[in-house]
């Protein structure tokens, strides 16, 4: 029988500044953005967009350094819990995630967990 072990826990934490120039680019949101996320995008005032585009490349970056997960970024799709909380679901891990702004700054924590069987080897994640 397998023996529960304590879960792994990851933490990855990003900041960037939304007046950027590449955040005023559609195409940078098409790149990164799942279609759902694009949508509320385009339904912004134009105005607003920079720092939505942001906070999103933030949040992707804070799971990549959290967990050196490596994927298209339109494929990762953040979600509130039932406690308004932003969550993100990555293999068997399990992010809660908090986005912050001081001025043009947008920063964002990735918190996240995996309950395993057994402990990992080295090499694998």
């Amino acid at each position: 029988m397998a023996t529960k072990h304590p879960p792994l826990f990851f933490h990855g934490i990003d900041v960037t500044n939304y007046t950027r120039k590449e955040f005023t680019d559609p195409a940078l949101a098409t790149r990164i953005l799942t279609p759902t996320q694009l949508q509320t995008y385009h339904e912004l005032p134009v105005t607003d967009q920079p720092r939505f585009l942001a906070k999103h490349w933030a949040i992707r970056e804070a799971l990549f350094k959290a967990c050196h997960y490596t994927c298209a970024m339109n494929t990762i799709e953040i979600a509130s819990d039932q406690y308004h909380h932003l969550t993100c679901h990555i293999d068997e891990m399990t992010f809660i995630i908090s986005v912050s702004y001081c001025d043009t700054l947008v920063f964002a924590s990735a918190w996240g967990y995996q309950v395993t069987d057994e402990y990992p080897t080295k090499g694998k994640k």
